[in-house]
């Protein structure tokens, strides 16, 4: 595959560390019967991988590359150390950083996210300067994107705007970017919190066109999410391209449901993602809340987090948390910082057609974390798992739906 610029895209050429598979019970994973009776849940043998002394288990921006030169792999950037790392889903070691220059004539600044396409294709959104950059390995700019719109009133030294249409590309294991030959295609973060607007906010996913830079803006919040206030990490949401017909799929933190719009950016239907277990989700009263009171409102309502899907199985998992309820940090987010506040998760799965098919739990150890940073592959889902006593060591736990004999 290639990208619509005159660059020749080649395979990626990286080394990446390596992860170990190894039978295991996994704690703590409990089926449901809210679903389809015919499957049920299994364990499966786990991934560790060896962090490098730089490297948190809890960065907040990271990739799952399916093919990385015939490897699984997964990809971290480091931001503190401007270095995006590598890791091997099978041998256990660093393979390779790709280092971003931050001083010189050279110098990319404020990169959070990336996508790395192949060697020669990986895109740096460099957050609040609305940027999207398409660089090579050496870090060569190869094509900027400008995301800020011509009329918004964007005031960079106080870092305010009244436009709903201002917002940051934001893409990781959780947020889908996708590329083919001519477009590129992520979600907004929009700038102005959308429980300032009551979840009004057009345009939560943006398709771009890389020869001519024209932009197709969809996607909404669902109408039970419109009109009423949310504070900003009940708003939150997730999206995910459905790699076998290219729809585009929208979790929302705050709604049972998900959105579905089709390959050409229409809206296609909205579909039951949830579990009767978890309580409803009520919205918030005060329209100006305080930090917190944003955060014991949302520590105390169950919220939904990513979609996943796994092609080879056709399945998809849609993670939902319970209330933490008690003994959370008010000061803590877990938008920033994965590990912060976690809590027992409820997986939803859903089959090819989106319709629930099973759900099961996944209760949190006392001396461990989950964390909705996961990826699926033919063995089903892992999901992310630290051991408090050993954060050198990142875990990707595995679960497999299976077809009762």
């Amino acid at each position: 595959m290639s990208i619509n610029t005159t660059i020749h895209l080649r395979s990626f050429c990286i080394r990446v560390l390596s992860l170990f598979y190894i039978p295991f019970l996994i704690l703590g994973c409990s089926g449901s019967t809210d679903g389809d009776q015919r499957f049920e849940v299994k364990e499966g043998q786990f991934i560790s991988v060896q962090l490098d002394n730089q490297t948190s288990p809890a960065e907040q921006y990271t990739q799952y590359i399916k093919d990385y030169k015939g490897r699984e792999a997964y990809a971290v950037h480091v931001k503190n150390r401007a270095a995006i790392k590598i890791y091997d889903l099978a041998s256990g070691e660093l393979f390779e950083e790709i280092k971003i220059p931050t001083s010189g004539p050279e110098a990319i600044r404020s990169v959070d996210c990336f996508y790395i396409h192949n060697s020669d294709s990986i895109f740096l959104s460099q957050g609040l300067l609305f940027k999207l950059l398409l660089v090579n390995q050496e870090m060569n700019i190869l094509k900027t994107i400008d995301l800020m719109p011509e009329d918004a009133d964007w005031d960079p030294k106080t870092y305010t705007t009244t436009s709903n249409e201002l917002g940051v590309m934001i893409f990781d294991m959780k947020r889908d970017f996708y590329v083919n030959e001519f477009n590129v295609a992520g979600q907004i973060l929009p700038f102005m919190s959308p429980y300032k607007h009551k979840a009004n906010v057009e345009g939560l996913l943006r398709a771009i066109s890389l020869d001519r830079e024209i932009y197709s803006k969809f996607g909404t919040f669902p109408e039970s999410m419109k009109g009423k206030t949310w504070t900003s990490t009940m708003a939150y949401f997730y999206s995910r391209v459905n790699k076998v017909n290219g729809d585009f799929i929208l979790s929302f933190g705050a709604s049972t449901d998900i959105q579905v719009y089709d390959n050409s950016y229409k809206f296609k239907s909205s579909y039951y993602a949830s579990s009767k277990k978890l309580k409803d989700i009520s919205h918030y009263v005060n329209p100006d809340p305080t930090r917190e009171q944003e955060m014991e409102y949302y520590m105390n309502m169950p919220v939904h987090g990513g979609i996943y899907h796994d092609v080879e199985n056709g399945f998809f998992y849609r993670i939902a948390k319970y209330p933490r309820g008690k003994e959370y940090d008010l000061y803590k987010s877990d938008f920033i910082d994965p590990m912060a506040n976690p809590r027992d998760l409820c997986i939803i799965v859903l089959d090819k057609d989106y319709k629930k098919v099973a759900e099961f739990d996944i209760k949190q150890p006392e001396d461990g974390v989950y964390y909705d940073m996961c990826f699926a592959n033919k063995n089903g889902l892992y999901i992310p798992y630290v051991d408090l006593n050993n954060e050198d060591v990142l875990y990707f736990k595995n679960f497999k739906v299976h077809e009762k004999m």
